[in-house]
């Protein structure tokens, strides 16, 4: 079967605009998410977390408790990067566009969390970053369900976290791009 390389394009178009890749690096700068907070990210999208310093986790929670665990709530464990030129990449492939809150629950030397190092996914007028990121550091002192430091969590799986069905997610790249759709495509009319 043939392809034109105008349906070459309407498929790559369109597999570009079915998901894209938000990039959040972890502990770059120190206590920090980068960005600290995502908006319009949609089904399918996907979070690649690149753990880029030190021994920090993802871990998920909800917008009135911070700094806890959610019930079943994604969790990459501790990830000790030693050179920041070889990050570890945990992919999460987003299920729904309700708002998502997560924070590092390294508790070595001081607690992250506490000191602000939180993540806001699609917050919204009512349940904003500022105000998560108030909760955090004005209070919630929990981390319960994650770990010891430098251990993965026990709730952690070998496939690089561990989840509740709210998402998908497998550690190293995305190999899912644009250009492998654009180069299949053009395969095709071959």
């Amino acid at each position: 079967m043939r392809f034109s390389i105008a349906t070459a394009i309407a498929l790559s178009s369109a597999a570009g605009t079915l998901a894209k890749t938000v990039s959040i690096n972890v502990g770059v700068g120190g206590l920090n998410f980068d960005p600290t907070n995502a908006t319009d990210v949609q089904k399918d999208d996907v979070l690649q977390f690149n753990f880029v310093s030190n021994n920090h986790s993802v871990v998920q929670s909800t917008f009135t408790d911070p700094c806890t665990q959610k019930e079943n709530g994604i969790n990459s464990g501790f990830q000790n990067i030693e050179d920041p030129n070889k990050p570890f990449v945990w992919n999460v492939t987003v299920n729904d566009t309700t708002p998502l809150w997560f924070f590092c629950s390294q508790t070595i030397p001081k607690s992250h969390c506490t000191n602000g190092m939180v993540l806001a996914i699609n917050p919204t007028v009512d349940s904003t970053f500022v105000t998560f990121k108030n909760k955090a550091t004005n209070g919630s002192t929990s981390t319960s369900g994650t770990g010891t430091s430098g251990a993965p969590s026990p709730n952690n799986t070998s496939g690089g976290g561990s989840g509740n069905g709210a998402f998908s997610h497998s550690a190293g790249m995305n190999a899912f791009s644009l250009l492998s759709v654009v180069g299949i495509a053009f395969g095709l009319m071959l």
